[in-house]
């Protein structure tokens, strides 16, 4: 047993019980006040509670990784330092997560994308259409990939003038290119 894994002989500090009227932002100070006087952060405390070798923190790994956690990344990416921090980590072991979604996202549309020679007719020659052959397909099976494809298309200064040459038609065509 670790010395984090061991209860505290005695807290630092008193803890303000959630039952009570002592307001949140008390409890919030007491509760990084603890952290402080034990030499811990709050980084170190969720480094551990996300430790899966400690059986102990299940519940408390449940409970960050529910909804909430979208909300810790939104604050994160408020500050420019913390923007800087998490664009390095996708860059780095988070591109394997954006690789994983539009490899997902590509073998859904191969399967779309199939067509057997009997479906040629000429009845589906005169009605095929880029848009609904590709295009519709692209944007519901691979959205994350279709946004990418977007963003590319055009940079900062190109989307606030073109109003009338918008980058969807290259990007179901990078889609059909890269099939």
């Amino acid at each position: 047993m670790t010395p984090m894994d061991s209860p505290p002989e005695a807290p630092p500090v008193e803890l303000s019980s959630g039952k009570s009227r002592i307001p949140k932002e008390k409890r919030f100070y007491d509760a990084l006040e603890v952290l402080r006087q034990g030499r811990l952060g709050l980084i170190d405390l969720l480094l551990h509670v996300l430790d899966s070798t400690i059986a102990n923190n299940h519940r408390s790994r449940q409970g960050l990784l529910g909804d909430k956690i979208f909300d810790v990344f939104d604050k994160i990416v408020e500050f420019p330092e913390g923007k800087s921090k998490m664009q390095t980590w996708m860059r780095g072991p988070g591109f394997e997560i954006i690789t994983s979604i539009i490899e997902d996202e590509m073998d859904s549309l191969k399967e779309k994308f199939r067509l057997p020679a009997a479906a040629m007719t000429p009845t589906y020659i005169d009605r095929w259409s880029f848009g609904s052959a590709i295009g519709h397909l692209t944007q519901q099976y691979a959205p994350f990939l279709t946004q990418i494809l977007m963003q590319a298309g055009q940079d900062k200064v190109a989307r606030a003038k073109n109003k009338k040459k918008t980058p969807e038609i290259v990007s179901s065509i990078h889609h059909f290119y890269i099939f």
